[in-house]
């Protein structure tokens, strides 16, 4: 029970590298020894070999935020963590799940877990109340060799309150000043004491409001990107026609001629509810744009229920049992558009000129402009056909009388089955046009353990046994089409009779004649209700991981030597992990609309370790101070991939009880995941520039899929650092900064589509072909283009993107954290307490592909998949005032400015090529000065008061209230040129951000 208090007492310190005071059990005069993240021998103090940061209770509650993750985000050292929603962007966005990113080496390389003990979910949003968390420590260099492949950037230990005595209530609501968004919590724990246990419970609920991009005007087109060239309306290829009415072979694309007829009640204010209803054509009119941005959002509502409990119970002197139980479900819902772009046109039929819907009426130019043309009469009353299909002109062709008018055969070029026209889907349809399954979600997560620790009589020796099975299940839902529905819809032969048609034309709102259509309040043929919703589908993929985990440990004194005692510890774990994936009928059948197909699977790996670690005190010398060694070793073998054994070696050396200097060197292997290997194909949009195709900023289908050619991938790790600590003015100051670096080879990285095309482009143009000569793009397309890329092997357009994770060349990563704090006592005006860190990125580089070799610092690196934004300066200051029962905090956080990363590869091919007008696709100005180049530096300053009531409700029931502001002044990122209108990785859309909290004991 002591043992558990003292560990937990741990403080600041830690992070600071200093040495803690033994800690005396309250029973006895014995010293108590702790176990401290990083290591798992016991101590009597903490003299790390390793930094770690830790973040206290005190400083989680005075983040004025519920969300772990996001507190994890803005610590200095973490990049690019999901904390925002931007379904927009190349790297997709929902917000609702975030993990730590230390170092943006990514999330897989850092371990999560949870009292010492690992957990299958990394969401640190749906695990834990946050009432029951008591601290948090942040190892910042390798763990592989005690913790497993991933923990090779550190590790995120989240400490419970598991030894808290009393009940307390905590109501806590924040909501951004311009009263868009807010979010409740209420949370209680409760914790009681017998004679030889301890019983604890926490529950938490949380409710979290949307914020809508359209809240934010300023971030939707034309100040940034909120429009596709996808449209519905959509393009169509039309056959052209001489100047006597015959066919010439040709086509030409055209936007459907009901495109930008009607502004709609939203005017052409892209943000507001139904603007730019029936689209904009560009300036060459060969291509409807589609206004999407009032139907995303940057935060996505969130419901959470949590749950944890932990029993504690002295089985005798020596004998100790612990058990814990954690459940948390999360309810997440998007707004997304009411049918996504990229879908499979080029698998269309040819749409008829019978189509009740096709506006395009068949016209030629005889020198006036274009004028009907007609046709012979057939027996069923339609233009006449030839036995192939041809329409047959009458003998005058351009006299009425002579026959009869018809519209032409056409195909889809660029097309969303829905818009803002006409009957709509019913299935996940909001009030305001916009559906819910994108980013939409339910996810259960639960973990129950058990721990026995023996006390070995007569010895230093403490041996435990742990095991724990933890499941994490998630219903993902999906929106999309049916492709057969589209394509028996568009020549009529959809329904149980077979004769109905789908009409994606403009005309189910407007009457067209002459390709000229207008709104008349009656719509030329639109969509029933069977046809609108048999085309539609939504529908839930189903996603199970579990692991469980059996791990035996012994530590202890080994001998003495002259500098000290030989301190180890020993162990063994075997962790079984299985997968289960779950996709929908429509995706097994290869019959949707967007992503083709998706298949089931299950995937299971069995991971066995052994590892030790021996801290060797080699001298303890009043002239030359302290000198201690660690020594690891793990040793680990995968059922599937190998094994490895993994060094590490680390000292700590204290020349004078003012410094500390300590480093060490690690090795790594990190194995890939069972996703990475065997995911199965997993389709969504991502915005693209093609040369080859000639699209710019297109939304297309990206195929992620997981790929068993992948390898396991190593890593060098060194770490130096050193703390000063010594008093000044009658206060402590201590300082000290930490130099880390990540040195990989075959690196597992992310790619992204525009990777693949920026590839495929490069090798193009170094084959001497030219994106202007169609010759050249023809013999590019048919047998030499990338066979990650799926193209018409007619026009050279983009269909769909295979990514897979890939095995890169190499990765270095180097950073230096700084930190300060100086805490400083008075008789008369309390205590002060100022902190200081800071993160400096040296250098980011990366070689993993031909056009993927580069130094991500200072970058956003939009287009490439495994690396975040890299600003080189992460800062944060805080100044903490105590008086009496008053308690002040003032923080500002700074992040440094980044650039964009210049043009893709293929906007500056499209450029070079002549092959996309900037006024058209832009709307108003020039690229040149439409593009801002760099994501401004901010500063945000935080500010927070709480005042303790010591028997407001009751003699001995202490009264907490606090108030605060998150960015007190108010400051929103520039806007950028970029979906989204801002980088959500490190800017904050929702600007001032007041909170309120009570706290109660009960």
């Amino acid at each position: 029970m002591n043992k558990r208090k003292s560990m937990i007492s741990v403080g600041v310190a830690i992070g600071l590298g200093l040495s803690i005071p033994p800690v005396a059990s309250a029973q006895d005069d014995s010293i108590e020894q702790i176990i401290v993240t990083g290591s798992f021998i016991r101590r009597d103090n903490f003299d790390s070999a390793s930094p770690v940061e830790i973040i206290t209770q005190e400083d989680i509650v005075a983040e004025a935020t519920p969300s772990l993750g996001e507190i994890i985000s803005n610590q200095t050292m973490n990049f690019g963590s999901d904390i925002r929603a931007n379904g927009f962007g190349r790297r997709f966005q929902e917000g609702n799940s975030t993990n730590a990113n230390l170092r943006g080496l990514g999330s897989g390389a850092t371990l999560q877990l949870v009292d010492g003990k690992r957990s299958s979910s990394s969401n640190l949003n749906n695990f834990l109340p946050q009432i029951a968390i008591g601290r948090v420590d942040i190892l910042k260099d390798g763990a592989s060799a005690l913790y497993g492949s991933d923990a090779v950037a550190g590790v995120v230990n989240v400490i419970t309150r598991n030894n808290f005595e009393g009940n307390e209530l905590s109501l806590f609501r924040t909501e951004d000043s311009r009263g868009d968004h807010a979010e409740d919590v209420i949370e209680f724990i409760h914790g009681a004491s017998s004679d030889r246990g301890h019983f604890t419970i926490a529950l938490g609920f949380r409710d979290r409001s949307a914020l809508k991009q359209g809240d934010r005007d300023d971030y939707v087109f034309p100040r940034a990107f909120a429009r596709s060239n996808d449209g519905n309306p959509g393009s169509y290829r039309v056959p052209n026609r001489g100047a006597d009415g015959l066919l010439t072979g040709t086509t030409s694309q055209l936007a459907d001629p009901g495109c930008g007829v009607d502004n709609g009640p939203g005017g052409t204010n892209e943000a507001a509810y139904r603007n730019n209803i029936s689209g904009q054509p560009n300036a060459t009119g060969t291509t409807c744009q589609f206004y999407f941005g009032e139907w995303f959002n940057y935060v996505n509502d969130n419901k959470q229920a949590s749950l944890w409990t932990n029993y504690e119970y002295e089985l005798n002197d020596s004998l100790s049992f612990e058990g814990d139980f954690m459940f948390s479900k999360q309810d997440a819902h998007g707004r997304s558009s009411n049918s996504n772009p990229g879908g499979r046109v080029d698998l269309l039929p040819t749409i008829p000129g019978e189509h009740p819907g096709n506006p395009y009426t068949a016209m030629a130019d005889r020198g006036n402009g274009l004028e009907p043309i007609y046709a012979q009469v057939g027996p069923d009353g339609r233009a006449l056909r030839d036995a192939s299909g041809a329409v047959q002109l009458s003998a005058d062709p351009f006299n009425p009388s002579s026959g009869i008018s018809f519209n032409e055969d056409v195909v889809a070029s660029n097309l969303r089955l829905f818009g803002k026209l006409g009957n709509q889907p019913d299935q996940g349809r909001n009030s305001d046009g916009s559906h819910t399954a994108e980013h939409t979600f339910s996810t259960t997560n639960w973990r129950i353990g058990g721990t026995l620790e023996w006390e070995i009589p007569s010895s230093s020796w403490i041996a435990s046994l742990s095991s724990s099975y933890q499941r994490t299940e998630s219903i993902i839902r999906g929106k999309n089409a049916d492709l057969r529905a589209v394509q028996d819809g568009v020549v009529g032969n959809l329904g149980i009779s077979g004769d109905a048609w789908y009409n994606p034309f403009s005309t189910v709102a407007f009457q067209c004649t002459n390709r000229i259509c207008a709104n008349t309040g009656t719509p030329q043929f639109d969509n029933t209700d069977d046809v609108v919703n048999t085309v539609d589908v939504v529908y839930d993929t189903l996603s199970d991981q579990s692991l469980f985990l059996l791990e035996g440990l012994v530590t202890g004194d080994l001998f003495e030597i002259p500098g000290g005692t030989v301190a180890a510890a020993f162990g063994v774990n075997t962790r079984y992990f299985e997968t289960e994936n779950d996709q929908p009928n429509i995706a097994n059948q290869c019959n949707r609309w967007i992503n083709g197909c998706a298949f089931d699977f299950t995937a299971d790996r069995t991971v066995d370790s052994a590892f030790f670690e021996i801290a060797v005190p080699v001298l303890s010398d009043s002239v030359v101070g302290d000198l201690e060694l660690t020594l690891a070793g793990g040793y680990v073998d995968y059922s599937d991939i190998g094994n490895s054994f993994d060094p590490k070696i680390a000292f700590r050396w204290q020349p004078h009880e003012y410094v500390a200097v300590r480093g060490s060197y690690s090795e790594a292997f990190i194995a890939p995941t069972l996703n990475d290997l065997f995911a199965p194909a997993v389709s969504f949009l991502q915005t693209v520039d093609d040369a080859i195709g000639g699209d710019l900023g297109t939304f297309k289908t990206t195929t992620n899929r997981g790929n068993p050619d992948l390898t396991s991938e190593t890593a060098d790790i060194w770490n130096v650092g050193f703390t000063v600590t010594f008093p000044v003015f009658g206060g402590d100051l201590s300082f000290g900064a930490d130099y880390t670096e990540f040195d990989f080879v075959d690196r597992i990285a992310s790619t992204t589509a525009q990777n693949i095309i920026d590839d495929d482009f490069a090798a193009f143009t170094a084959s001497g072909r030219d994106a202007n000569n169609p010759s050249d793009i023809a013999s590019w397309v048919n047998g030499l283009s990338s066979p990650n890329l799926l193209r018409n092997p007619a026009s050279g357009d983009l269909l769909e993107i295979f990514v897979s994770d890939i095995n890169s060349q190499s990765m270095n990563v180097t950073s230096i954290d700084y930190y300060l704090s100086y805490n400083y006592t008075t008789n008369d005006w309390g205590d002060f307490r100022f902190n200081l860190s800071a993160t400096q990125m040296d250098e980011y580089l990366f070689d993993i592909t031909p056009t993927l070799q580069d130094d991500a610092v200072g970058k956003q690196n939009d287009t490439i998949g495994s690396v975040p934004p890299i600003p080189e300066w992460n800062v944060r200051a805080s100044l903490n005032w105590n008086y009496n029962n008053h308690n002040v905090m003032l923080a500002a956080r700074y992040t440094d400015e980044i650039s964009l990363n210049g043009l893709s590869s293929g906007l500056n091919g499209l450029a070079a090529a002549g092959r996309f007008s900037t006024l058209a696709f832009l709307g108003f100005c020039d690229l040149p000065s439409c593009y801002r180049n760099i994501v401004d530096a901010e500063t945000l300053v935080d500010l927070t008061y709480s005042y303790n009531f010591e028997d407001l409700l009751g003699t001995g029931r202490r009264t907490r209230l606090e108030i605060g502001a998150r960015n007190l002044l108010d400051e929103l990122p520039d806007v950028q040129m970029t979906l989204g209108g801002m980088d959500t990785f490190i800017s904050d859309p929702r600007g001032r951000m007041i909170s309120f909290r009570i706290v109660q004991d009960i």
